[in-house]
């Protein structure tokens, strides 16, 4: 998986794919869910409002990880401060 390429794709159908998943994980048996880095409040208002079925969702918000692991996107020699 490309985390940095999943980033750049437009929110639309980000939030119709995450739709389908959802629904997937409401039909397995899970009916809440904890999203650790990725789903936004957009879509847990959607969720809300009865858009799609799906788990109750819960958001931690930016993903979590370490300077030069796998959500730092800088690049080798880039001098920018982490972000997270």
């Amino acid at each position: 998986m490309d985390l940095g390429r999943n980033a750049m794709l437009p929110d639309a159908l980000v939030a119709h794919r995450a739709a389908r998943i959802m629904g997937g994980m409401l039909r397995r048996g899970f009916t809440t869910v904890r999203d650790v880095g990725g789903a936004t409040e957009g879509l847990r208002l959607a969720l809300a409002e009865g858009l799609f079925e799906g788990p109750r969702l819960f958001l931690c918000s930016k993903a979590l990880s370490q300077t030069g692991g796998h959500c730092d996107f800088r690049g080798r020699y880039d001098t920018r401060k982490a972000s997270f």
